[in-house]
């Protein structure tokens, strides 16, 4: 099982002893690998669950938060796994130290699934808050899907949070530390957070949002 936690107990007189034999070990384990899916309601789950639904996904909170909080674009060196179910394309990884978990999605590794009563933060992974800003949505002219923008690196990996997989650059290519990326990155808005607090305020005649009484342009996007 992955994230697992490992205690050490530490008597007076070997704690040191027994500390460095822990870190020589862990240092010389091997790297684990895992391999999840990420559905357009931002569940996660094993990636060869079947069905997947709501009862087949985690949902821990706590665990959903370490796992989401430490997503991130795999290296272009690693996307293409040579034992990945199928030897198919994981974009998308979340690292625990010597625990790599590759991720699938379906539309975004980031879907925000609620709003704060008070409006200030969307609500993605099992609690994880971030800014809500009206004026940062965009609209897909093909699929309908709302998203929000992605403001500022993950305050846990120090990296940019990952873009909708639709955003990425050609498979194989997944580099987006590169300086030439062209899109700011966004998380996928949850359809059920769609209609019950925002597609009131969307005027796609004029392309804007209405929130608040006050109205912010609405981006479109492919």
């Amino acid at each position: 099982m992955p994230f697992r936690i490992f205690r050490i107990r530490q008597l007076a007189f070997t704690s040191r002893t027994c500390a460095r034999s822990y870190s020589s070990a862990a240092a010389r384990a091997p790297v684990r690998t895992y391999y999840y899916y990420i559905d357009v309601h931002g569940q996660l789950y094993l990636h060869d669950t079947r069905p997947r639904n709501f009862t087949t996904c985690f949902k821990d909170k706590k665990f959903l938060d370490f796992f989401f909080a430490r997503l991130q674009v795999t290296p272009s060196s690693t996307s293409l796994l040579s034992d990945a179910p199928g030897n198919e394309w994981f974009p998308y990884v979340s690292p625990c130290g010597r625990e790599m978990n590759y991720v699938q999605v379906e539309d975004s590794p980031i879907v925000f699934q609620d709003l704060t009563p008070d409006g200030k933060n969307l609500i993605y992974g099992g609690n994880l808050p971030h800014p809500f800003d009206p004026a940062s949505l965009h609209l897909s002219r093909r699929t309908g899907r709302l998203y929000h923008a992605l403001h500022g690196p993950s305050s846990v990996t120090g990296k940019p949070l990952p873009p909708p997989l639709w955003m990425l650059p050609p498979k194989g290519d997944c580099n987006m530390d590169d300086s030439t990326a062209t899109h700011s990155p966004l998380g996928l808005v949850r359809s059920s957070l769609l209609s019950s607090r925002f597609a009131h305020g969307v005027d796609l005649e004029n392309e804007s949002f209405e929130w608040l009484g006050t109205t912010h342009p609405l981006t479109m996007v492919p």
